[in-house]
């Protein structure tokens, strides 16, 4: 029978070591960022998602849909962290852990819609097409 006192010393070895363990991987992950660049915008965002970096070109600011865009390029950039966690935090490597990580981050940050992408389908509707053209026809109470 092994003796309480090196039970204990044992555990609390193995709970320092845990701690250590999970303070290296904690400041791995805050090391890691993800970044999209596209025709003069470039974002960069944290092991958080939060967009921590934004480059604009000067002819970038004059676009009209600059701001659409730029909130296109940041989800792009979160759905890259995924695998920007994976590559950045090597104290975890192979482990559970990671995975847990890596899934999570990815359910927090899916890929995005593409541009054309219409919730619920059906076709985009043009800007030269009257809101009200459903109903215009009688579509709801033929």
């Amino acid at each position: 029978m092994q003796d309480p006192d090196q039970l204990i010393d044992d555990i609390e070895r193995d709970l320092a070591d845990t701690v250590r363990n999970a303070q290296v991987m904690q400041a791995e992950m805050a090391t890691v960022t993800a970044r999209v660049s596209e025709d003069g915008v470039s974002v960069e965002v944290n092991h958080m998602g939060n967009l921590t970096h934004l480059d604009l070109t000067n002819s970038a600011r004059e676009e009209p849909t600059l701001a659409a865009r730029i909130l296109r390029l940041v989800a792009e950039a979160q759905a890259k962290l995924p695998d920007a966690m994976r590559a950045g935090v090597p104290s975890a490597q192979g482990t559970a852990t990671l995975d847990v990580i890596v899934d999570q981050t990815r359910a927090m940050f899916p890929e995005p819609e593409p541009d054309e992408y219409v919730r619920g389908g059906g076709p985009v509707r043009s800007d030269d097409e009257p809101d009200d053209d459903f109903y215009s026809r009688g579509g709801l109470f033929r």
